[in-house]
Order: structure tokens, then sequence, then C-alpha cells
């Protein structure tokens, strides 16, 4: 069995780093000329 603190530990890293991707994208989308 995992251990469950390493296991949310890598979630939330996840979480975290979909939610930079997604946001360095809206910011490249905001950049383009419309």
């Amino acid at each position: 069995m995992t251990n469950t603190k390493q296991t949310l530990m890598l979630v939330t890293i996840r979480l975290t780093s979909a939610k930079l991707n997604w946001a360095n994208l809206k910011n490249k989308l905001d950049l383009l000329p419309s």
C-alpha cells in the first residue's frame, strides 16, 4: 500500500503544475492579436 501522504503530495504538485500551465496558456492567448 502506498503512503497516503506521498500520494497527496504528488496530487497537489500535479494540480499546481496544471494550474500554472493553464495560467501560462491564458497569458499567451491574451498576448495574441485579436
